[in-house]
């Protein structure tokens, strides 16, 4: 979702799809913590790597990032998982709602309204669109948190 250098090095921010097998077991051993690395899949532009003074040193200035996965061991011992954020459950949505500023009471009744129209499990115009703005909000939120 989201790929930029800071003082550490690469910094992303991205989303496992729950739609898929590989998705979801992805995310079950991310979420267990038996996998807390990332691996990176990359080519080299032209003119985007140098060699530096060692015999197997090459410096890339430049690269094009093709794909992230998960792993449990990864090439760069600092390459790691950071940070989760999951809604997988109307507690959670509930908890993030409240972490945000709204309060218990008004976090629980948007997450009791809403979580249903967020996984369509009632098919009903007005809470399908409640269902969508929260969503959006909810993604807003989260950017912000980064």
């Amino acid at each position: 979702m989201e790929a930029r250098e800071d003082s550490k090095g690469l910094w992303l921010r991205g989303r496992l799809n729950l739609e898929t097998e590989s998705g979801r077991e992805a995310h079950s051993h991310v979420m267990a913590g038996d996998v807390t690395g990332l691996s990176i899949g990359y080519s080299v532009p032209p003119g985007g790597a140098s060699r530096g003074k060692g015999v197997d040193e090459r410096i890339l200035t430049a690269v094009d990032l093709h794909e992230v996965s998960p792993v449990a061991v990864p090439a760069m011992p600092n390459a790691r998982i950071t940070a989760i954020k999951s809604l997988t459950s109307q507690r959670e949505l509930q908890a993030l709602l409240h972490e945000s500023g709204l309060s218990r009471g008004a976090a629980a009744k948007i997450a009791a309204a809403g979580w249903t129209a967020l996984n369509g499990e009632q098919d009903h115009p007005d809470l399908n669109n409640l269902g969508a703005r929260i969503k959006a909000a909810t993604a807003e939120i989260l950017s912000m948190k980064g």
